[in-house]
């Protein structure tokens, strides 16, 4: 390199460094849009957790035939979130419903949450679960884990790399154990319709083939959890733990980690000998 210093004094030119390079490793192509985007005609009314008053009942809400049940459902549940939602509805209504057909009733019917123990979650309309200790059975328990489950043994999750677009292409064989894709598609292909029902609810015993996934406190059925939930309650809402003390969420996750750690275990299968 040059040992000149001359260009560090110049005052037309600045040696300053990206902060932050593409995690891609193929270049890509850069369209700049000459309208402003608009929303989606679908989409959910968030507020973060900062704002002082919920969203009220519309006076009119969306006209469908499921929108009656789907007023039961939150007369009964004041807070969904949106997988234990989705499972909900087709066992009411006995038949599949799209998720954008869901959206668009709940958007007159509900609100979400961008951040804070709700989040994400389909919240009545009206109900603000900040003044209720009784919502921190609804608050979102998220378990996160950096590994997959293939086939019923647990494979860790490697990230797929595109082949470089610079000099010639080079096809190498995918291994099936260390494809994500397969891994999903195995799965999908092999839930039956009473797993993929029970999916938001955690039993002992059960594997979570995703590796980040939201529960809500009260699916979680763990008698260590609800009884941490029960102890933890304390009298302000914050933005982090909600009802709860500082760390009993994490305590939760803990234990939700160890028992689908041991579920993994128990249920893999043995290596066959050569």
């Amino acid at each position: 390199g040059s040992t000149s210093t001359d260009a560090l004094v110049e005052t037309d030119f600045l040696h300053i460094p990206t902060f932050l390079f593409c995690r891609s490793d193929r270049p890509l192509t850069f369209r700049a849009y000459t309208k402003p985007r608009v929303d989606r005609p679908v989409s959910a009314q968030f507020i973060p957790y900062s704002e002082d008053s919920v969203p009220l009942a519309p006076i009119k809400p969306h006209e469908h035939i499921f929108t009656p049940i789907f007023q039961k459902m939150f007369e009964e549940r004041p807070v969904w979130s949106t997988q234990a939602f989705y499972n909900s509805v087709q066992q009411r209504v006995g038949r599949k419903i799209t998720r954008v057909v869901i959206k668009k009733i709940n958007k007159t019917l509900a609100y979400m949450f961008s951040s804070g123990p709700w989040r994400l979650c389909w919240v009545k309309r009206g109900y603000d679960p900040r003044t209720d200790r009784e919502a921190c059975k609804y608050q979102v328990l998220d378990f996160r884990s950096k590994r997959s489950v293939y086939r019923g043994k647990p494979e860790k999750v490697r990230p797929q790399r595109m082949q470089s677009a610079i000099g010639p292409t080079v096809t190498k064989p995918t291994s099936q154990s260390c494809s994500v894709s397969l891994v999903r598609k195995n799965q999908d292909a092999g839930a039956t319709a009473g797993d993929d029902v029970e999916s938001h609810v955690y039993q002992i015993g059960k594997k979570v083939h995703q590796g980040q996934k939201l529960f809500q406190v009260c699916d979680v059925m763990l008698d260590d959890v609800q009884d941490k939930m029960v102890s933890g309650r304390v009298g302000m809402c914050t933005e982090k733990d909600g009802w709860l003390s500082t760390g009993t969420m994490d305590a939760m996750r803990v234990v939700l980690t160890q028992h689908v750690q041991e579920a993994d275990s128990q249920n893999s299968p043995e290596p066959s000998g050569s």
